[in-house]
């Protein structure tokens, strides 16, 4: 028989299969395969650390589809234009020399070159802020999940407070 003192989550199902073994129930009685002692030594060996990166890897797979949510639609080849569309328009002097690509674009839209670069600049801005803001929930939440001592208590730490979306 063995002896189960942490919760079961999808992270120990994970590493119980890594090592060969697994673990159900029936009848209110865990069944171990391929040894009580087998999955005996997986359970031991799953530590706060562990529990703490299984919700930290949570709390990233959060951040990373608020950032997806934001760019759907867009396309990789104009995301992959940003940096450069950016660095143009803070580079710009007022000369389309200063920034040929978003004078480029300017003309044919029809409209001045100081006008995409205030469209460029205004929508890196909040780009920034709005990852600035992920990132931080992103690191507050782990950050803390780290700094828990139990299974219990990282299990119980609630992370969806504090996003920007």
């Amino acid at each position: 028989m063995i002896t189960i003192s942490i919760p079961i989550t999808a992270g120990v199902q994970r590493r119980l299969s890594a090592n060969g073994c697994s673990l159900a129930w029936r009848d209110n009685q865990p069944l171990c395969s391929p040894s009580d002692a087998a999955v005996q030594a997986v359970l031991e060996g799953w530590t706060v650390a562990d529990a703490s990166a299984e919700v930290v890897a949570m709390i990233d797979a959060h951040a990373r589809a608020l950032r997806d949510g934001v760019v759907a639609g867009i396309s990789s080849a104009e995301m992959a234009s940003w940096t450069l569309k950016r660095e143009q328009a803070l580079a710009y002097d007022g000369t389309d020399e200063s920034a040929p690509m978003l004078a480029l674009e300017a003309s044919s839209r029809g409209v001045p070159t100081s006008a995409v670069v205030d469209r460029v600049l205004a929508k890196a801005a909040a780009l920034s802020q709005l990852e600035a803001h992920i990132a931080g929930a992103a690191g507050k939440h782990g950050d803390a999940v780290k700094a828990l001592a139990t299974h219990a208590e990282v299990l119980a730490y609630d992370w969806s407070g504090g996003w920007p979306l």
